[in-house]
């Protein structure tokens, strides 16, 4: 059980410490958060790798295998297989609308094919 505590944020720990009082909303908003809806924290890690790649390379074609680096929060996050589920649930038409607007903000490109086809066509006309 000793272990199990040491891998919870002390904020998690003093929160779910129930000898003391707690704020109902922070408790149900932890629990919906940790417990229900656990993807939220993938997409807030997601979103928020996605902003800094793109600050530092000015757009979101990033390489399937890419991982973020040491010095990133989060560190070791595999970004290109979370963009390329991103652009798969769009596709499919699965992914949630406040999701790809908050991408298509980033400059999302849902499809790199056609990216690459519409460079071509203006490399072509130039």
């Amino acid at each position: 059980m000793h272990d199990e505590q040491a891998t919870e944020s002390a904020p998690a720990r003093e929160l779910l410490h129930f000898s003391r009082s707690r704020d109902a909303n922070q408790l149900a908003s932890f629990v919906r958060l940790r417990v229900l809806k656990p993807e939220r924290v993938q997409w807030r890690r997601g979103i928020q790798a996605a902003q800094r790649y793109r600050s530092e390379h000015d757009d979101l074609r990033v390489p399937y295998g890419y991982r973020t680096p040491d010095d990133w929060s989060p560190a070791g996050f595999p970004l290109g297989v979370w963009i390329a589920d991103c652009r798969r649930h769009y596709n499919a038409g699965t992914l949630d609308g406040d999701r790809i607007v908050q991408l298509e903000k980033l400059g999302m490109l849902w499809s790199l094919f056609d990216a690459r086809f519409d460079e071509g066509l203006a490399a072509a006309a130039a």
